[in-house]
């Protein structure tokens, strides 16, 4: 048996070889010809024949003995009408049931064994049960591996695969005999080759990593997998690393389907807000619309009146008749009033078409669709942009303080950072809802500034404050202080994966019971793993 075969069995049940050892050594403990393990239900699980004797004849003696359903430690029978040694010991469970039997014949008759034999055949009868008690957990093992999507390995001080379990069949589709000896690495993508390499150089001891990479296929897109090695300690020979290869698919497309979940909610609230910030300039738009097509009819209707006065007297001066004309025309269009009011008109229709154009323009900002590739954005347009998106969320609770220094344009995905700004100011304003504040003590402060090759972005609070012994959980999916109804518990856990994941950066939590809460986000100027 090659090298690659004998490590293909590694992570498979007991196999058959184990048995026919055990069978072996219990013959000649016994001083036997024929040594099997019979097994209930099963019938004959291995047999071993001593050389110089029929083993077909022998084997039937072994199938058609009836010590499969032993219950006494020792028994004597004879077989055929001819005088045939044939005996064993029980395998029994630890609840006490009978399992099969550890059995023995010869084609002598003898009348006993002896102490020696029998206390030999219990101890190989012991080993015979640690054997199926290890192929039962291991058959227990594969299935929890099959059902989780992971893959076991072992690999030697090269790198290179020397056990691995069935499971990577079902995982790549590809026969485990072809991947047996070659390196990891050279079965990722060659994108992650490079850190798959330097992964599995030899660690210290109790050392462990983890890396997200892709295995390829024959046919069919990568397989996105989480990497995890640990140092094997040194022992019985072997020497290398151990890991595991866990099957990512599902995993993502949960954490796609929470985020379109979290982003559907900030959607909805969203819409609500911006439909009443621009439903309130378009209603005094309106009704200075309407004011001014009122003035127009009477300052037109004053216009006819000179013109009719003028004509009739371009002769002559005016008569008293016309005088009175035009005074009645000047005090129903009440030119006092227009002259102040309707500049004002004006203005006010203005700064409400202002108002609507810079939510509109704030939307199409924030909503801006990320390209695949990460591209440089101006990270205080995009705070400023999305604290006009969360007004409607914010103006009654708190005043927003921006200070905001200047910072380089940053290399990232602007549109799913947006959001979380966005998650950040409607939970500060939610929290600080619930304390019952508003503008005249409310605060929320968003703030930049570099920090060596960070850029560091800080939204902050004067609420009530997280307690201690849940800010470790707050940044779980579906974890959620707020009232049933008002959150989903995803907002956070999306940022933390836009910010660890997708940027390479960190997010951490600073509160203090009465004081208010800080979340500080902290992102690499030049991208995950870049240092300028």
């Amino acid at each position: 048996m090659s090298q690659s075969e004998t490590h293909s069995e590694s992570f498979e049940t007991t196999p058959a070889g184990a048995f026919q050892e055990l069978a072996t050594l219990a013959a000649h403990a016994a001083r036997a010809d024929l040594g099997w393990v019979s097994l209930v239900g099963q019938g004959l699980a291995c047999a071993s024949v001593s050389p110089g004797h029929d083993p077909q004849r022998l084997r039937a003696l072994a199938q058609d003995s009836p010590l499969s359903g032993l219950v006494e430690p020792l028994v004597v029978l004879d077989a055929g009408g001819e005088p045939r040694f044939a005996a064993g010991v029980p395998l029994m469970a630890a609840d006490g049931r009978v399992v099969g039997a550890l059995c023995v014949a010869d084609l002598a008759a003898r009348a006993r064994f002896d102490d020696t034999e029998v206390a030999a055949l219990a101890a190989l009868a012991r080993l015979v049960m640690s054997q199926l008690r290890l192929q039962d957990l291991r058959r227990q093992h594969e299935a929890v591996l099959r059902a989780a999507g992971q893959v076991c390995f072992r690999t030697d001080t090269e790198g290179a695969l020397v056990e691995l379990s069935p499971s990577w069949t079902d995982l790549t589709g590809q026969d485990r005999s072809a991947a047996l000896g070659r390196p990891l690495a050279d079965l990722v993508s060659p994108a992650d080759r490079v850190a798959v390499s330097a992964m599995l150089a030899p660690l210290g001891e109790g050392r462990s990593e983890r890396l997200d990479c892709s295995l390829v296929r024959q046919s069919g897109p990568a397989i996105p997998v989480e990497l995890a090695v640990g140092s094997l300690p040194d022992g019985l020979g072997a020497s290398g690393a151990v890991g595991v290869l866990t099957d990512l698919r599902d995993r993502r497309r949960r954490e796609m389907a929470n985020g379109h979940d979290a982003k559907l909610e900030a959607l909805g609230r969203l819409s609500a807000g911006i439909a009443h910030e621009i439903n309130t300039p378009i209603q005094f738009v309106g009704d200075n619309t309407r004011f001014l097509a009122e003035a127009y009819e009477d300052m037109m209707q004053l216009l006819l009146t000179y013109r009719g006065c003028l004509d009739r007297s371009a002769s002559e001066p005016p008569s008293q008749e016309q005088w009175e004309l035009i005074a009645a025309a000047e005090q129903k269009a009440d030119l006092a009033y227009l002259s102040a009011e309707v500049p004002s008109a004006v203005a006010q229709s203005l700064e409400g078409i202002e108002r609507v154009a810079s939510l509109v323009q704030a939307m199409k900002a924030f909503s801006y669709k990320d390209a695949v590739e990460r591209s440089y954005a101006d990270l205080n347009e995009a705070l400023r942009t999305t604290c006009t998106v969360a007004r409607n969320e914010t103006k009654y609770v708190a005043e927003v303080i921006l200070d905001l220094e200047e910072v380089p344009p940053l290399l990232c995905h602007i549109g799913d950072l947006n959001q979380v700004f966005l998650n950040l100011l409607v939970n500060a304003a939610d929290a600080l809802r619930e304390q019952g504040e508003d503008l005249a003590t409310g605060e929320i402060r968003v703030s930049t500034r570099v920090d060596g090759g960070d850029v560091v972005v800080t939204v902050a609070d004067n609420a009530g404050g997280i307690p201690e012994e849940i800010q470790d959980k707050v940044f779980e999916p579906f974890f959620t202080t707020k009232e049933v109804g008002r959150g989903t518990g995803q907002g956070l856990a999306l940022a933390r994966a836009v910010v660890h994941d997708k940027h390479g950066g960190t997010i951490t939590l600073c509160s203090e019971l009465g004081k208010g809460s800080e979340f500080v986000i902290r992102l690499p100027l030049f991208g995950p793993g870049v240092v300028r």
